[in-house]
């Protein structure tokens, strides 16, 4: 759990944003050294665009403003009248009509890219930067640095921004017994140890094998395969409400629950990636931390239960604790 995928990873950039949440890849070799480090992901966007200078056919236009305007990053002269793409922003003219009567009616020009499609976090944050883009164009303040802002501002909405909430749950949801015996500790680790065998079903390929291999194939259909896996997830921690637990292992048991019911969560937004890339990043992102929550909460509670003394054979149930807890 919690490592990037090695290949190619679909990653939120801006030029792609921009474009109605469309998405493009891009080589990313995972530092084999910083697989816990999953934020590195939004800095490495963000220098991408703060060091590409790139204008591949010096129109005036960078590369990731071609693609805002939906022009030909490798044709000077998308409509071919004659004018240079970039020259025709600065003119107030269309760089995808011809001219002479190719007036640019920025007015227009928010409600012809946002006005088709479902509402999402990409489109929402996409929307935000094309409208301060065009205002301070109007404005005539389009400068370098000006362009360098806007970017980081947009980046940091990325990093910011609210995935949809689920419910995460409180000791009030848990049914507490306040017997701590060793024979009800013991109850507890074999009745959690046998929804966990149960629930989480037979063995599968793993949820960053399938999004990994989804967004290198940039197959979309691919995604289907983590519901299965989403529901395990949502079973276990359903299921984990009603057990009776001992109120000295409460709060691991709270743990253990959220970190289920946020797993199928982020795996939900991660199913999104594609129609909704900047939903889909952050729910991988989330992802990795909850995992790494999940494992911790796995080994602190199998250290709870060697503490206790409380020693499971390995044919009963709740040995699946020190199973996972050392296989992790």
């Amino acid at each position: 759990m919690g490592v990037l995928p090695s290949k190619k990873f679909l990653v939120v950039v801006l030029a792609a944003l921009i474009v109605l949440g469309a998405w493009f890849f891009v080589s990313y070799k995972s530092n084999s050294n910083n697989d816990n480090n999953s934020s590195g992901k939004f800095s490495y966007i963000s220098s991408l665009f703060k060091s590409n200078d790139k204008d591949s056919d010096n129109d005036g236009l960078k590369d990731w403003e071609e693609a805002l305007w939906k022009t030909d990053s490798k044709n000077p002269d998308t409509d071919g009248d004659g004018t240079l793409d970039g020259q025709e922003i600065n003119l107030g003219r269309d760089p995808l009509k011809p001219g002479p009567d190719d007036k640019l009616e920025t007015s227009s020009l928010i409600s012809q890219k946002f006005s088709s499609g479902e509402s999402s976090l990409t489109q929402d944050l996409s929307m935000q930067f094309f409208s301060e883009y065009l205002k301070q164009k109007q404005l005539g303040n389009l400068s370098e640095a000006t362009k360098e802002n806007l970017i980081s501002s947009f980046m940091t909405n990325i990093q910011t921004g609210q995935t949809p909430d689920y419910k995460a749950y409180s000791v009030s949801d848990i049914n507490i017994s306040y017997d701590n015996s060793s024979g009800a500790i013991k109850k507890y680790g074999n009745d959690m140890g046998a929804i966990i065998k149960k629930d989480s079903g037979p063995a599968t390929e793993h949820e960053i094998i399938i999004f990994q291999r989804a967004i290198e194939t940039e197959n979309e259909n691919e995604l289907q395969k983590l519901n299965e896996i989403t529901d395990a997830y949502n079973k276990m921690s359903a299921n984990g409400l009603l057990l009776q637990v001992p109120s000295n292992i409460a709060n691991l048991h709270l743990s253990l629950i959220n970190s289920f019911a946020g797993t199928a969560n982020n795996l939900k937004n991660m199913q999104k990636i594609f129609t909704d890339p900047v939903l889909g990043g952050i729910g991988f992102e989330q992802y990795q931390k909850t995992a790494s929550d999940m494992l911790e909460t796995f080994r602190n509670i199998n250290n709870f239960f060697t503490d206790k003394k409380v020693i499971f054979s390995t044919n009963e149930d709740g040995y699946v604790f020190k199973q996972i807890a050392e296989e992790l």
